[in-house]
């Protein structure tokens, strides 16, 4: 009776710390633009189940019942001795020592695609003032041709008039 008192006590205990952490996670949830209510959990299990048939990704989604299949496959130790004389503990922990995770941040596709056209139109905008320079720099330079050849046009005709006198060419030029 003790025990299974104790059990319960751990239980709810249990129960409390996780709806802490999903108010926390709500919380989070809220004031985290990078997940919203299209989030999942993909957990990879190297191991056939009763669920899936051999080594599988699977999807959960929310992180409450990723913690329910984890605690399915990782059931608390027992302080008990089993029939090799090794403990429970000893067990879980040479299969701890065997686990390897991942942990991959969450993106929201929404908005990364929402930035990546915000960074899209910030080029556009840049490639248009680019290109509006150019066209500005190209006028600027047709219009100093047209000084130039005005002034070429007015050099010869004061030569013809005999109003000046052509500059003699030096090798440099």
């Amino acid at each position: 009776e003790e025990k299974e008192e104790e059990e319960k006590e751990e239980e709810k205990e249990e129960e409390k710390e996780e709806e802490k952490e999903e108010k926390e996670n709500n919380n989070n949830n809220n004031n985290n633009d990078n997940i919203n209510e299209n989030s999942q959990y993909i957990f990879f299990d190297s191991h056939k189940r009763e669920n899936h048939q051999g080594a599988a990704f699977l999807t959960f989604d929310t992180k409450k019942d990723l913690v329910n299949y984890l605690k399915i496959l990782f059931p608390v130790p027992e302080l008990n001795q089993n029939n090799n004389g090794i403990s429970d503990i000893e067990v879980y922990s040479a299969i701890f020592n065997m686990i390897d995770v991942s942990v991959l941040k969450h993106i929201n596709k929404e908005k990364d695609l929402s930035e990546a056209n915000f960074d899209l139109l910030k080029q556009r905008m840049y490639v248009e003032g680019l290109e509006q320079e150019n066209q500005d720099l190209k006028g600027r330079v047709k219009r100093l041709q047209d000084v130039i050849n005005d002034y070429r046009t007015l050099i010869l005709t004061l030569q013809l008039q005999g109003l000046a006198v052509p500059r003699p060419h030096s090798d440099q030029e």
